[in-house]
């Protein structure tokens, strides 16, 4: 759940450096939709920020790509993320 004028982070788990992850579906009503990747820990963290004044839910579609071993591309599965904006 988010609310309305914070921004909501999710961590969506440790990636090689040969792994990443993309936003293939950008939630409606975002002011900030991103991914981030923490250099330090290898994770990758989604923030969503709703538009000002902003009430309902949103759907965010990200695809990760895992299980490269730098001569493949890896697997890539999607993601669904569901956002109660309150």
């Amino acid at each position: 759940m988010a609310f309305s004028g914070d921004t909501l982070k999710i961590n969506l788990g440790n990636f090689g450096d040969e792994e990443g992850a993309t936003i293939s579906q950008i939630p409606v009503h975002a002011k900030l939709s991103r991914l981030v990747r923490e250099f330090n820990s290898g994770s990758i963290v989604y923030q969503y920020l709703p538009e000002y004044g902003y009430t309902g839910t949103e759907i965010v579609e990200i695809v990760l790509n895992k299980g490269s071993d730098g001569a493949s591309a890896g697997r890539k599965d999607k993601l669904l993320i569901s956002i109660v904006v309150k």
